[in-house]
């Protein structure tokens, strides 16, 4: 289970006012015919019931399990050079649950989660301390009215693993809970779609371990108890016109401020606006468009200096004191500005094989900084060879730089592929074999690492 980027952050009074405009500043051109109402569509049927194994009541259920082995030739993301790899084997065991509640005819209330524990031979202190939740967990509740339909819901994770965050280098165990709780409404006006929704999120990490002596397995806090943790608030907008079948095209916008819980980082606040557009090219091929603006004000900016964070001491391979220069408690204002943007094309050759590729530019916090922009080109495939048979690939390059960082890596690039083949040996049963390569180089070689990862899984459906 992996924890992708996360966006978290807080609304303002004037940001605020800017993004309720646009629901207000857009005009609607006719059409030769009218589309109906998407929120009408879903409410004038039940929603469908879908597969389940396990009916309690109102209440459908579905559960699955599974198992893995996992070899990792790198543990703590370290270099190998100033300080060595360690591998181990790690044993994982998993449970996906989803029920869903039919309320109403219209109201309908959902949840998804997977929760997990993994377990490490050569390192039994990496193993996890409190249950995995997978980032795609979600409790979810839709109501429909009329034309419009609104959205509750509360979406969460945590996790250990550290290879999903580009930002950590010589760290075997980074633990981090992610709660997003929101509100989201759509009104779908046949050629006009309007959106607006707020989230409130937090983030909190409860440890950073790595290794703390040349060739020991011993950890260690990096960081002091609560440094990175945050709270954010987001108010989004959006509005949409289709001007036919294959083609629609709007505005978007985001109103946030972010609140850190110590003074380790910068309180900030930022809007977002520009422009999207999807167009069936073809009938197997999909195109979609987003680009726009980014305004950052941050309370203050932190200088690069030599005096440290109030955190605990970082230590090098050997067990002294890391020399590299640290954030300083000097600060002032200041206000910075980003463009974003990104092109995803979508292509469906037939019901065997699909491809997706996108590229682009994104800024966001990052869970070490107080900005991280980064420059991405993700692409992944899929090819069913028969019925009980899949294939399927991943690539991406990631070329980073970060802003007010609490660790070195102002700036560094990220590879990595993965391969991976599943069989299904029955109704119920299915299995899989996995290889992942990761590559981080950076300014300062001492965080640069590759780690390779195989994995030998099998699930059961009940």
């Amino acid at each position: 289970m992996r924890t992708p980027a996360i966006q978290a952050h807080r609304f303002k009074r004037p940001l605020s006012t800017g993004v309720a405009l646009l629901l207000f500043v857009l005009t609607v051109p006719a059409q030769e015919a009218l589309r109906p109402s998407l929120a009408k569509q879903r409410s004038s049927q039940p929603s469908t019931t879908g597969d389940y194994n396990l009916k309690i009541g109102p209440v459908l259920l579905n559960f699955a399990t599974g198992t893995r082995v996992e070899f990792i030739d790198n543990v703590g993301l370290s270099n190998g050079t100033t300080v060595p790899k360690e591998s181990d084997l790690q044993i994982g065991t998993s449970l996906d649950i989803a029920a869903r509640w039919q309320l109403t005819k219209l109201n309908t209330l959902q949840f998804r989660t997977t929760v997990g524990q993994t377990r490490y031979l050569a390192h039994p202190e990496l193993n996890t301390s409190n249950l995995l939740f997978s980032p795609d967990s979600e409790l979810s509740f839709d109501v429909f009215v009329g034309d419009f339909k609104i959205n509750f819901h509360d979406r969460f994770s945590y996790q250990q693993d550290p290879s999903g965050e580009g930002g950590v280098s010589n760290t075997s165990r980074l633990g981090r809970f992610t709660n997003v709780v929101g509100i989201s409404g759509l009104s779908d006006l046949n050629d006009l779609t309007l959106s607006l929704g707020y989230d409130h999120t937090t983030l909190t990490v409860s440890d950073q371990t790595g290794p703390a002596t040349q060739g020991s397995t011993a950890t260690t806090n990096r960081l002091a108890s609560g440094s990175l943790d945050r709270a954010t608030d987001q108010v989004s907008a959006m509005a949409l016109l289709h001007f036919s079948d294959t083609f629609s095209a709007g505005l978007e916008s985001t109103a946030s401020s972010t609140t850190y819980k110590q003074s380790s980082q910068n309180d900030s606040t930022r809007f977002t606006i520009g422009p999207f557009a999807a167009v069936q090219l073809t009938s197997h091929t999909k195109l979609s468009f987003s680009a726009g603006l980014m305004s950052i004000q941050s309370q203050s900016q932190t200088v690069f200096g030599a005096t440290s964070l109030p955190v605990q001491t970082v230590l090098n391979p050997d067990g002294t004191p890391d020399p590299t220069p640290r954030l300083t408690t000097q600060q002032i204002s200041g206000a910075s500005g980003h463009i974003y943007g990104s092109i995803n094309i979508t292509h469906r050759l037939n019901s065997f094989y699909s491809d997706q590729l996108s590229i682009g530019r994104e800024s966001m916090p990052g869970i070490f900084s107080q900005e991280t922009q980064t420059d991405f080109a993700r692409y992944r495939s899929t090819w069913l060879l028969t019925p009980n048979i899949r294939l399927s690939s991943t690539f991406f390059y990631e070329r980073v730089q970060e802003t007010s960082s609490q660790l070195s890596n102002s700036s560094y690039e990220r590879i990595g592929a993965t391969f991976e083949t599943g069989y299904k040996l029955t109704r119920h049963l299915g299995t899989s074999i996995a290889y992942q390569y990761l590559q981080k180089k950076t300014e300062n070689a001492i965080y640069d690492y590759t780690q390779n990862r195989i994995t030998l899984s099998l699930n059961y459906q009940f």
